[in-house]
Formats: C-alpha cells, sequence, structure tokens
C-alpha cells in the first residue's frame, strides 16, 4: 500500500505540470493556446494520477479537456469549418464534460459545459437545415435539463427554461420566478439563433 502512495505520488507532479502548463496556454484564449492547452491535457490524462479516478481533483481535468475543445469551436466557425467538423469538436467537448460529471456529479461548471454543449449542437442541427426553425429540439431540451441540474445544484428552486424572446436574437436559459435570479455564474445565457414563436 505504501509503495502504491509512493507510485502515485511521482506520477502526480507529471500531471500537475502538464496541467498548468494547460492551464497558462489556456488563458491566453486564442486559436493557438486553445490548441496547445488540449495537447497538454490530452496528455495529463494519459498519465496515472489522469486514469486514476481516486477522488483527488481529476474532474478538474476533465472539465478544461471539455472547455478546451469547446473553446476550438469559436475559431472553427470564424474557419468555416464542415458542420461535421464542428460536430466533432462538440461531442469531443462533451466527452470531458461528461467525464467530469461521472468523477463528481455536482460538479457545476462541468454540468454546465454539458448543457452548453448540448445547446450548441441543437444549433449546429439549425445551421446544417438553414431553417429557422431546424433545431434539434432533443438536443435543445437536453440543454434545459443540464442547466436546471446547475440550479438544483446551487439551490436555486426555479425552473431553468430554453425560451424564445422576440427581442434578443437568442435561445435563453432564464431562471423563472421572481426571487432567486442571482445566481452568479452557475446560469450562462445563451445567445445562439432568434426562435420565432411558429417553431
Amino acid at each position: 500500500r505504501l509503495v502504491e502512495r509512493e507510485q502515485r505520488r511521482d506520477h502526480f507532479p507529471a500531471a500537475l505540470r502538464l496541467l498548468v502548463r494547460g492551464f497558462l496556454y489556456y488563458s491566453d484564449e486564442s486559436a493557438d493556446g486553445y490548441a496547445k492547452a488540449l495537447r497538454e491535457f490530452q496528455a495529463a490524462a494519459q498519465t496515472e494520477w489522469g486514469q486514476a479516478e481516486d477522488d483527488t481533483g481529476q474532474e478538474i481535468l476533465y472539465y478544461f479537456l471539455g472547455g478546451a475543445h469547446l473553446q476550438q469551436l469559436i475559431f472553427a466557425v470564424q474557419e468555416n469549418a464542415s458542420i461535421d467538423e464542428r460536430r466533432e469538436i462538440i461531442y469531443s467537448a462533451l466527452d470531458g464534460y461528461e467525464k467530469a460529471v461521472e468523477l463528481n456529479e455536482n460538479y457545476l461548471r462541468a454540468v454546465n459545459g454539458q448543457a452548453a454543449g448540448a445547446v450548441q449542437l441543437a444549433r449546429l442541427a439549425q445551421v446544417e437545415s438553414g431553417s429557422t426553425c431546424g433545431w434539434d429540439w432533443g438536443w435543445l431540451d437536453e440543454g434545459e435539463r443540464g442547466y436546471q441540474k446547475v440550479l438544483e445544484i446551487v439551490g436555486v428552486g426555479y425552473r431553468a427554461q430554453v425560451w424564445a424572446q422576440p427581442r434578443c436574437e437568442a435561445g435563453f436559459v432564464q431562471v423563472a420566478g421572481g426571487e432567486g435570479e442571482h445566481v452568479g455564474d452557475a446560469i450562462a445565457v445563451i445567445c445562439v439563433q432568434h426562435l420565432p414563436i411558429e417553431c
């Protein structure tokens, strides 16, 4: 048992170095920075610590792995990447977020990431179809369930609703109800595409 602990301790510094370098690249907030961060996080995930699932913070690694993928979507859109390439980026992000949630089901940021990824897949179907109403409603519902879980985790008893709002060209996640709207970073407002009432 002691030998096992010593071996794990030997592997943790390597993973930590990769993780810290990844954080530094991630904070650059550029296409190159996110790409470099992704490589560091992927390498950290392959270390013994990254694979251990021993409740020593691996969910943070997988959250940032998902985030590094999802951030690349911004640049893929700017470069007119194909729908399939964009979809692959989102699925890769969801893999990271899902692993983080599997490791810690109450890890708010990862649950939020899952919901954001689901909304992006819903929107991608609309972009692909060229129809204002061409959203993938199953993925939109999945996003709503994710945001509802975020609210439950932070203890806000209000329902998250993906809704159409003519004033803003957006599908929003809204905290419905009179009080409790101030939930800090728990709820991301998703401005994606105007959903007409007819949809």
